[in-house]
């Protein structure tokens, strides 16, 4: 399981996710949460959840409680990381 979740975020999946969508960011951004198969990072949990809420809005209620638990750093650091997996996979 670890090793799917990392394949999906190397940059063969960066490539093919701009042309087949392929899984939904929502799945990721529990992956990160939770730390389910990877390291437990809410900055990154942020990051896919907010790519995800653009079709799902339970994803923008993740994003929102999320903000409740993490430091000022980690949520700079989660709309950078927002800001640019939306450039690179949104576009």
């Amino acid at each position: 399981m670890v090793r799917l979740f990392h394949s999906l975020l190397s940059a063969d999946f960066n490539r093919r996710f701009r042309t087949d969508p392929g899984p939904d960011p929502g799945p990721l951004g529990f992956c990160y949460e939770y730390g389910e198969g990877v390291p437990q990072d809410y900055p990154q949990s942020y990051a896919w959840y907010k790519l995800a809420a653009q079709e799902e809005k339970g994803a923008l209620e993740k994003c929102s409680s999320l903000l409740k638990i993490m430091t000022p750093a980690q949520i700079e650091e989660g709309q950078r990381l927002s800001r640019e997996y939306a450039e690179k996979f949104l576009k």
